[in-house]
């Protein structure tokens, strides 16, 4: 018997930027091990430029071709598992609207 159901409509449990970002850190953090790539700071910096640009369906594509970082499907495959599974973030708070 279900007795609960959680569910997210764009900002209403998470905010969609915290995730983002908890996510793209966590991608840098991945892909700053590879031999020759640039900083984890740099590649969160590209990341979140290709975010906040409205580039949301090939963020990770645009932003490896813009640090030089040679890529595959398997290798996108794998930041888009990142993003999903590492961010650490909290509900999102709201702030009561003003009469």
């Amino acid at each position: 018997m279900i007795q609960t159901v959680i569910f997210d409509l764009d900002d209403t449990l998470y905010d969609e930027i915290d995730y983002c970002k908890s996510g793209f850190a966590a991608v840098a953090d991945h892909l700053a091990k590879l031999p020759g790539a640039p900083t984890a700071e740099n590649i969160f910096r590209t990341l979140r430029r290709q975010f906040d640009a409205g580039n949301r369906t090939k963020t990770f594509n645009a932003a490896l071709d813009e640090l030089a970082i040679a890529y595959d499907d398997s290798l996108i495959q794998e930041l888009i598992h990142f993003i999903a599974t590492t961010p650490r973030i909290n509900p999102a708070r709201r702030q009561p609207p003003r009469s």
